[in-house]
């Protein structure tokens, strides 16, 4: 009797870990215009649930005027760049919080070369490291040009188990400021990459900052295939114990 209470829990925790795996998710929340008060009370926060009115109280990436790169990242994700060139910004570009100190930076941005239309062009990639869910802010139209803004935005797994995207997201490129949000969960080994395509009629196509934040919606997995299957194994193996089970009383 106890050798098959040990199995059937067995099953059921084999069952229980299947059943609660998710595959990664991404989706588009929505965007926010302006928005150059992203670490003050100064706008309020749309896609902020913590109630400290702040964007990146998670953690944050950008480049600023004379200062470079300014970064805080939680441990359970890291930030790649992957443009061909980063550029501090120049006269024109938006004043924006300054994360570190009191007072505003002038915005830079991470930029690719591209004379090719409704071609992406990959911006970052967020490496998850841990299992982990954010609400995920990109912040672009900071530049002194509006075209150097893309056109459209996307989010979109390329590494790991599963293929979560959020499909493609308009922008109208201006000089105004523009954040777009996206909530992605994943576990470690997970990657996403931030891409756009460019604005008609100019060769650039970037953005200025990466926010973090808690989730302010969490998207129901479905599990993939191979969990399926998990779970019907474990269903089954669950259901020959007992049956073993009431064979052996009646037997009795």
């Amino acid at each position: 009797m106890k050798k098959i209470n040990t199995i059937l829990l067995a099953a059921v925790g084999f069952w229980f870990a299947a059943a609660t795996a998710q595959a990664a998710t991404v989706s588009f929340l929505g965007s926010q215009l302006g928005g150059a008060a992203w670490r003050t009370a100064s706008d309020v926060k749309t896609f902020q649930i913590n109630g400290s009115n702040v964007y990146g109280s998670q953690g944050y990436a950008l480049l600023g005027g004379g200062k470079g790169y300014l970064a805080s990242l939680p441990a359970a994700v890291t930030i790649t760049r992957l443009t061909s060139i980063s550029y501090d910004g120049a006269d024109g570009y938006l004043n924006i919080d300054d994360p570190i100190e009191a007072g505003t930076v002038r915005s830079g941005v991470w930029i690719n070369f591209n004379t090719v239309a409704d071609t992406y062009d990959d911006f970052l990639s967020l490496d998850f490291q841990d299992a982990a869910n954010y609400t995920v802010g990109v912040f672009t139209n900071n530049t002194d040009f509006a075209a150097v803004s893309p056109a459209t935005l996307r989010i979109a797994q390329t590494s790991g188990v599963g293929s979560a995207d959020s499909g493609i997201v308009s922008n109208t490129p201006s000089t105004t400021g523009a954040w777009f949000f996206f909530n992605v969960a994943g576990v470690a080994g997970d990657k996403f990459t931030v891409s756009g395509a460019k604005a008609a009629g100019f060769p650039f196509n970037g953005i200025a900052a990466i926010s973090l934040d808690a989730p302010i919606a969490v998207v129901a997995g479905v599990p993939e295939p191979a969990t399926w299957g998990l779970m019907i194994a474990g269903f089954g193996l669950v259901g020959a114990v007992a049956r073993r089970r009431r064979l052996m009383i009646v037997a009795a």
